[in-house]
């Protein structure tokens, strides 16, 4: 059973009822499409009548065809929803919120990066698919700053949500010899323009977090992507002159799935030896903020579940000695390292935690659907909202690290999520700011230390209240949330 159908007007999945109802009624229909391909009908009299009003038999009969047309129709329509239900959980539809809206110069103003190999560098830095994994890169002679970005799109927790990961989450081959970004951080406007760049796309499926062999996981595939960011960087440090050295600027973050692999490596990449000691390390970490929150009308599938498939992940990934940090994470359960509610307190290096309090992934994937419209009674579904957004609100500007003025948050109130890559980095604004000022703040106060960790935090109260959001929506009467509030 994929998902519950308490609330079917929320998310229509077959339940397991569903299927053995349509079990029953094709069976029937197997009956009249036998009968008529030997040339009789589906009642027992196969006799010609003369021209008259169709009797018992005949109207039963015609009423069980249109029946088996519609459990046809039905099937297909479950077998799709089934394979969309799965593949979306695992990440597509993830990526797919990833979207934004806004304006702003679309041409081609930002950055091409170069394709390298990791074939020779470490033969273990593999895709899913067991093909040599990549990274792209812009390298810049007179630059020492450094930004490295780990590419999101959601994560696989067992055999089938991993084997039901697209073909182009599993490797990274079809990108080709080189990409061109530029939109959001990757744009001309961008305050890391001019930057030495490593981009690492994502083919394994573990949030960059894993490394395990094929032969030792269920999945049966290779879940390197820690070892792909390691040897990432270790790579492209090596190859250009001069290196990442003492002193050096390094922004190091991600989106999404991205940003949850690159909190959990942030405090290991000195002490592990992937930067040397002494840079000046920032994290940039885009809607990676993970809540533990009761399950929306029982919907606690894997599929609706966060925590559940964050436990499932270190089952999967054998990965809890990497979660842990080398000490860096010394909560009693190893998932919880892995989970922004738990593991972000703990974090040690500089920080700017980005997103949004009605985070769209989250609130889709424990909902079952999108807001707006929400289904009949919305009045359901902004009360979950409110309590998340609450949650959130509450818990981010009580960071240690933010309080201690070590770290910064930016956190809208608009309804999205993996907004780094497109256009509202720029345009979008929280309390007349955008993320890009917010970064461009972090960096300098990490840089220079003469100016305090940016602390942006939308002040209005309803679901994608503030005045500053790109994506235009239809939102109930402002009063309706307010009553909720």
């Amino acid at each position: 059973r994929l998902g519950s159908t308490s609330h079917p007007s929320a998310f229509p999945l077959p339940s397991a009822y569903h299927f053995r109802a349509m079990g029953h009624d094709a069976q029937a229909c197997a009956g009249v499409v036998a009968a008529q391909a030997a040339g009789g009908s589906a009642s027992p009299s196969t006799q010609k009548q003369e021209p008259q009003q169709p009797n018992r038999q005949q109207r039963f009969g015609r009423r069980l065809r249109l029946a088996c047309a519609m459990v046809a129709v039905t099937l297909v329509g479950a077998i799709v929803a089934v394979a969309l239900f799965v593949a979306g959980f695992s990440g597509d539809v993830e990526d797919m919120l990833e979207t934004g809206t806004g304006t702003g110069t679309h041409a081609r103003t930002g950055v091409t990066l170069s394709r390298i190999s990791l074939a020779d560098m470490d033969p273990d830095a593999v895709c899913d698919n067991g093909e040599p994994a990549a990274y792209y890169r812009q390298m810049v002679d007179d630059s020492s700053s450094w930004f490295v970005w780990l590419e999101g799109g959601g994560w696989c927790w067992s055999n089938i949500s991993c084997h039901m990961r697209s073909k182009k989450k599993t490797s990274d081959a079809w990108r080709g010899e080189s990409i061109h970004f530029s939109k959001g951080v990757f744009h001309a406007d961008s305050p890391v323009s001019g930057f030495n760049i490593i981009y690492i796309p994502y083919c394994s499926s573990d949030a960059h977090l894993g490394d395990v062999a094929a032969s030792d996981n269920d999945a049966g595939m290779p879940l390197r992507g820690a070892r792909i960011v390691r040897s990432a960087i270790k790579h492209a440090a090596a190859t250009k002159a001069g290196g990442i050295a003492a002193g050096d600027l390094v922004v190091f973050g991600g989106v999404s799935a991205g940003a949850r692999g690159a909190m959990v490596h942030l405090d290991t990449l000195v002490p592990y030896g992937v930067l040397p000691v002494g840079v000046r390390l920032l994290g940039f970490l885009d809607s990676a903020y993970y809540l533990d929150m009761p399950t929306f009308h029982g919907y606690d599938s894997w599929g609706h579940n966060v925590t559940k498939q964050s436990q499932g992940v270190v089952a999967l990934m054998h990965n809890e000695e990497f979660l842990r940090g080398d000490g860096a994470c010394d909560l009693h359960d190893a998932w919880k390292c892995s989970f922004g509610e738990y593991r972000m307190p703990l974090l040690r290096t500089p920080f700017l935690l980005a997103g949004s309090m009605y985070d769209e992934y989250q609130l889709w994937l424990a909902q079952g659907t999108n807001c707006c419209p929400y289904p009949s009674p919305q009045q359901e579904y902004f009360d979950f909202a409110s309590n998340f957004s609450s949650k959130v609100r509450q818990q981010l500007p009580s960071l240690p690290q933010v309080r201690a003025g070590t770290a910064g948050i930016y956190l809208t109130s608009c309804y999205e999520h993996g907004t780094s890559k497109h256009m509202p980095f720029l345009t979008e604004t929280t309390q007349g700011v955008s993320m890009s000022a917010a970064l461009e703040r972090a960096m300098h106060a990490v840089s220079t230390g003469d100016v305090g960790m940016p602390k942006i935090v939308e002040t209005c109260r309803g679901l994608h209240c503030g005045h500053g959001c790109a994506k235009k929506m239809t939102l109930p009467d402002p009063s309706f949330q307010q009553r909720l509030l």
